[in-house]
């Protein structure tokens, strides 16, 4: 699964399910939602990263053979 595409379909779907549940009524509020939609960060923000790997600490001071330039 790709976190990315997942992430833009989530979007797609949450904006569609806002512009069809919440129409324009009145008069003045045409395009209102799909203004608010079209504005990037309005609907979500991020990309966020979160490391949930099992990783065990190392030795401290132990030398990986970079050497010195």
């Amino acid at each position: 699964m790709q976190p990315l595409i997942v992430a833009n379909a989530v979007l797609r779907s949450v904006a569609d399910f806002l512009s069809t549940a919440f129409p324009s009524t009145t008069p003045g509020s045409q395009g209102l939602i799909d203004r608010f939609l079209g504005q990037p960060g309005n609907l979500f923000r991020g990309p966020y990263l979160s490391v949930v790997l099992p990783f065990r600490a190392g030795a401290t001071g132990k030398s990986f053979g970079c050497g010195s330039f």
